[in-house]
């Protein structure tokens, strides 16, 4: 019988764990920084990006040496990680490739009781 276990995506597999840890522990000190969450969607609803603002509205971000500036924004699983350290339980659309109005508007009383201002919307023109 041959074995099909594939040490290189296994390896693979444990960097990506490391580093997803390393970022998540720099995220945690600066949840409390995070006084407003934007995001941004084409009018075609695809997401473009995420702000995440602190109280003098300076946008925050994540420290990453893969990035040729050293820091780039919170994506998706960034700020899907911070709804679930803030306690806020969010599918899969908070932050997803499409726009829900409806998804969005229901959460923004959520994060204003925590005192974090929630802004969404889809006007953002690419052409």
């Amino acid at each position: 019988m041959k074995d099909n276990f594939d040490h290189h995506a296994w390896k693979l597999n444990q960097l990506h764990e490391e580093i997803r840890k390393e970022i998540e522990m720099y995220i945690d000190g600066l949840i409390p920084l995070i006084k407003k969450i934007d995001f941004w969607y084409t009018d075609f609803g695809r997401l473009y990006k995420i702000k995440v603002l602190d109280e003098n509205g300076d946008e925050l971000t994540v420290k990453d040496k893969d990035d040729y500036r050293g820091e780039r924004r919170f994506n998706s699983d960034d700020i899907r990680y911070v709804a679930k350290k803030l306690g806020v339980q969010v599918s899969n659309d908070f932050g997803g490739r499409t726009y829900d109005f409806n998804y969005y508007r229901d959460l923004e009383p959520v994060f204003d009781n925590i005192g974090i201002e929630l802004d969404h919307d889809d006007s953002m023109d690419v052409s």
